[in-house]
Order: structure tokens, then sequence, then C-alpha cells
């Protein structure tokens, strides 16, 4: 099992010889609603907006000069979000064969999914319920969001929820939120074990600054973040600071805009950066009882 820096490492050289690397597949905006529930998808919507926002904010209050040194920074930090290790479907042949070896420390050759089923029935009722289910993708989890790792717990939860979400849907065929023998043993298949998963992690994309560093771009850029964000004073002063009180747009002139996605990315006229639009804030969800999950000893 190579570490992450490895992966990191490997990329970088990559990148450097010109070598193209295919991104993963991101899941489409319907697909996330399905996965992630409504409450879940608005609060993402949220997040990601709200990490860009920062970004622009602070590249608009830096010189020129300094621009460039932290788009180069900041393209660096996104590419090491996506380094990590292959995350498998949840449910699918390699995601279960992988806790078969790694988590349940049996031989490939000897994989059998009714065993592996009843290592992970902890209660031996002849179902996995959303416990037990946690406990099975909890190994593709770790992979993105390591145990001893702070900071990104609302992802981490958010992502145990989405894992568990398509683990359902592709084995829960009466839809009473829990999974069978019957049901876990059941052949799937209209799914592609091949396709990776795109953790929530690796969504959001880096803003496009580098080499894109003169005032004129940059306030164009926060003006259409204004636009976004009418309330945020911090980015209005930024923006006076640039290019004094004129040239503010009236974020009320086009309100159909704070309704559409923050996935619909629109090119801004004349080759500029992309406008992107989330929707309004949804209030933070309780953690559930079944939002974490220690592993079994």
């Amino acid at each position: 099992m190579l570490p992450r820096s490895c992966g990191l490492v490997l990329l970088l050289t990559f990148h450097a010889l010109g070598v193209p690397v295919v991104p993963r597949k991101k899941p489409s905006e319907e697909v996330l609603k399905k996965e992630l529930g409504e409450a879940d998808f608005q609060e993402l919507h949220r997040q990601l907006a709200s990490e860009r926002l920062a970004m622009v904010k602070k590249y608009v209050h830096m010189k020129p000069e300094e621009r460039n040194e932290y788009a180069k920074q900041l393209k660096e930090e996104f590419l090491k979000r996506t380094q990590h290790e292959t995350v498998f479907e949840p449910g699918s042949q390699p995601q279960l064969q992988e806790v078969w070896r790694d988590e349940d420390l049996m031989d490939d050759d000897s994989y059998s999914p009714s065993m592996l089923f009843k290592k992970h029935d902890l209660n031996g009722d002849q179902f996995l319920d959303s416990h037990e289910i946690n406990a099975l993708i909890e190994h593709e989890i770790e992979k993105i969001y390591p145990a001893n790792e702070t900071g990104h717990e609302p992802l981490r939860n958010m992502e145990m929820r989405r894992m568990r979400s398509a683990l359902l849907e592709r084995m829960d065929h009466n839809h009473d939120g829990k999974v069978s023998l019957a049901e876990f043993l059941s052949p799937m298949q209209d799914y592609d074990d091949d396709d990776e998963w795109t953790p929530l992690e690796d969504l959001q994309d880096a803003p496009d600054f580098e080499k894109k560093t003169d005032d004129k771009y940059v306030l164009d850029y926060a003006k259409q973040q204004l636009e976004l964000h009418p309330d945020d004073h911090d980015l209005e002063e930024a923006m006076h600071v640039l290019n004094g009180v004129k040239g503010i747009p009236d974020p009320s002139h086009n309100p159909s805009d704070s309704a559409k996605s923050y996935f619909d990315m629109k090119p801004a006229s004349g080759g500029g950066a992309a406008v992107q639009n989330p929707p309004p804030a949804a209030a933070a969800t309780a953690p559930n009882a079944d939002q974490t999950h220690q592993k079994p000893s």
C-alpha cells in the first residue's frame, strides 16, 4: 500500500514532464442529490461556495506580484487533495474483496461473499443495518479522511452517509434500509465495478488564477463573486481598494442567479473566470447516531 506522498510525487512528476493526467469522472448533480439527500446536498453547496469565496478574498487583497505564488500554492494544494488510494464504489466486488483482504485479513483466494456477510452481521440478525454498513465501508472512508487527521469531520460524516446511500441503492431491493443475505448475494449486473468512486473532497476545483494576476482580471472575478455573495462586506471593501467605489455591481440586477446550482459553471465573457452559482445556504443538519462508527475490535 503506497502512502499518499508517493502518489503526489508521481503526479507532480507527470505534470512537470507534461504527461497528461486523466481526472476522475465527477458525478452529475442528479446523482449527487440522490446519494446525499437534499439537506446534505445543500450543505455541500454552501461549503464549496464558502471555501472558494475565502480564496477569492485572499487573492483580491494581495499585490499583483504576490498573486502568482499564491495561485501556484492553490494548484498544488488541490492536487494533493486528490492523492489518495483508489476508492471503490461501495458494495462493488473490488470494494468487498478489499474489506475481506485488508480488514478481515483473509486470503483473496478464499473470498466468500456469504462468509463476508456473516463476519459483518455483528448482531447475527441476518441483516446489515446502518451501523454494520458503516463498518463495511469504513475502509474506503479512511482512504480519504484518515481518522488521525482532524478538521474534516463534516465532510467525512457526509461522505459516510453518501457511501451508505449508494450501497443501499445497489443492494437494498425492497427499500427497507437494510441489506439481507439474499440481497447481498444477488447479482448486480447493472453496475460497472471498474468505476472508481469520486469523493466529495475531489469535487472542488482551484480558482483559475494562474498567470492572471493583474488588477483588472481580479476585479472582474471579485465582481462575479460579489453578485453571488452580496452581503460579504469584506469582499466589497477589497474591491473598493482595487477600484474605488465605482464599478461595484448591483447584486439585485439578476436575482435568479441565486437559484442556480454551484455546479453550473459558466465562463465569463471574454474568457474570464468561471461563474459559479451556489444555492441559498442551508442549515447544517445535526449529526445522527450513525454518522460515525468505531471499528469493531
